[in-house]
């Protein structure tokens, strides 16, 4: 049987779902060579898309496999065509590997391939074929990041028979639209949501990954039965920052602490200790509060330890440089839905978003604005909940819509033609009065639909 393979390149992992186009049975693709720390961190069946700087400064991919002596960088940030991430945490890493292309290329193939030897086990052991793939990106990334992605999976899928018929079968999904498309194919979760019928609501989804925030806005009704009528507000937004940022922050305070407050130098496996205690520690928090933390790291050649210590003033000052700017964009998307209307629903996802100081922050302005506190996404879809936007990236390439079918929906379409005057490169546009429009009957995704 064909089928459609979604896959959601994250900062931290990578996550992949095949669509049964016939049936559209959703199947995460299970990551059966993970190992145990990567699942404690990213949920089980995740790929883990980390990169390794080496002792030469070189880039390196080790698979699932955790190094603790190289420093770990995000393989995501190298399939941007500048690496300008407007932070200037990670910015000044990005720029070292300048000149490396044809060695980080190798890299990023490598990991794609090991993600495509699932995906091929699986296929073959249920007799299914790829014939097309729907691939999630960040809503920032400009036309010539999304053709360098769409060629390097291109390139890899040329590999394996599984994906013969998905050659020049590659469709983008923006990751927020993707996430917003799965939680609209399940009706319970709606309910969940739109707990009134014929009540339109403006719904603010807000996903915080590992390094960004990516988020969009709907306006929906739940009508009698399981039907649910929905449209796009606006464009999708994104905003830099998320726990890793975070942790990277961390990094630096701890590196700093080691030097001047236990004069000596942070070892690269007591930095991986350290940075992997806080991480647990942040993972378990169940307040809002700051407190100050404690971190351990063995130095086993020399049989000793370390403790860094974070004061809760030193702990919320890490947290503002890394989640600040999302936040802030946060609430300004919260602000704007509720002026549009009193009804408003918040939907929060990504591993950044399971976080309580970061629930607490939305919470704050929900209560502000006395509207519902956000909707958890990870609690009422369980387990593999972070799967969310590899689902929505394959369901959204298989939910396809006729043009008629569109606009039976309630959607609407404007045209004028317009041709500039005095010269070729004038200003001024002359706007005619009447046209000539003929649409094309191909389907197109359905996460474009209302």
């Amino acid at each position: 049987m064909y089928s459609i393979l979604g896959i959601d390149w994250g900062s931290t992992a990578i996550r992949a779902t095949i669509c049964v186009r016939k049936t559209k049975e959703l199947h995460p693709i299970w990551n059966h060579g993970a190992v145990p720390g990567h699942d404690i961190r990213y949920q089980t069946g995740a790929f883990n898309s980390t990169l390794y700087v080496d002792d030469r400064g070189g880039i390196v991919y080790t698979g699932e496999v955790y190094n603790q002596s190289c420093s770990p960088i995000p393989s995501k940030w190298f399939l941007c065509e500048d690496r300008e991430t407007g932070n200037p945490l990670l910015d000044g890493l990005l720029a070292k590997f300048r000149g490396m292309e044809k060695r980080i290329r190798r890299a990023l193939e490598a990991i794609v391939r090991t993600v495509f030897q699932e995906v091929t086990k699986f296929c073959t052991d249920r007799s299914l074929y790829i014939d097309e793939v729907g691939l999630s990106y960040p809503a920032h990334w400009t036309p010539q990041e999304l053709s360098n992605y769409e060629n390097l999976i291109a390139a890899v899928m040329m590999e394996s028979s599984t994906f013969e018929s998905a050659h020049g079968h590659i469709k983008l999904h923006v990751e927020s639209l993707a996430s917003a498309h799965f939680l609209f194919s399940s009706p319970r979760h709606m309910k969940q949501i739109l707990t009134k019928v014929d009540e339109p609501c403006h719904l603010v989804f807000l996903d915080f990954g590992g390094h960004t925030m990516n988020g969009c806005m709907f306006s929906a009704v739940r009508r009698n039965g399981d039907e649910l009528n929905y449209f796009q507000v606006g464009e999708p937004f994104t905003a830099h920052g998320g726990t890793q940022l975070w942790e990277k922050r961390v990094d630096d305070f701890a590196t700093n602490y080691v030097e001047k407050s236990l004069k000596s130098t942070l070892l690269p496996s007591q930095r991986a200790d350290i940075l992997e205690m806080f991480h647990l520690k942040i993972k378990r928090l169940q307040t809002g509060l700051f407190a100050s933390m404690v971190l351990h790291a063995e130095d086993q050649t020399n049989h000793s330890s370390i403790s860094v210590h974070l004061r809760a003033t030193d702990a919320r000052q890490c947290f503002i440089d890394g989640l600040e700017a999302p936040l802030r964009l946060a609430r300004k998307k919260i602000d704007a839905a509720v002026a549009l209307g009193s009804n408003v629903k918040i939907v929060l996802s990504g591993g950044s978003g399971k976080n309580s100081l970061v629930q607490a922050n939305l919470q704050q302005a929900c209560t502000q604005l006395k509207i519902d506190e956000p909707f958890l996404f990870y609690e009422a879809v369980g387990e593999k909940d972070s799967f969310n936007i590899s689902k929505g990236a394959a369901l959204a390439a298989v939910d396809n819509l006729t043009v008629q079918e569109f606009i039976d929906r309630g959607a609407a379409f404007g045209f004028q033609i317009g041709r500039p005057e005095k010269g070729v490169n004038s200003s001024f546009i002359s706007w005619e009065s009447a046209a000539t429009l003929a649409l094309d009957s191909v389907r197109f995704p359905r996460t474009l639909a209302p």
